[in-house]
């Protein structure tokens, strides 16, 4: 599965309405690709998740940084 954040931002009316969500809070825009063991894609989503909700946190290796 590859889970790629896509953008931070403020939550607008229909969207914070629709999260239950005061206008204005943040949310964060997400991808996902789900794919079986041979590469063929299973699943394509957006995601609209609630910044007041989830907590992400990310490490890398040296080795697995470009540049």
């Amino acid at each position: 599965m590859t889970f790629r954040i896509r953008r931070l931002r403020a939550s607008v009316s229909p969207e914070a309405t629709l999260l239950n969500i005061p206008r204005g809070t943040a949310v964060i825009k997400a991808h996902r690709t789900s794919r079986d063991s041979r590469g063929r894609t299973l699943e394509i989503a957006e995601n609209l998740i609630r910044g007041d909700y989830y907590k992400y946190s990310f490490s890398l290796k040296a080795d697995e940084v470009d540049g």
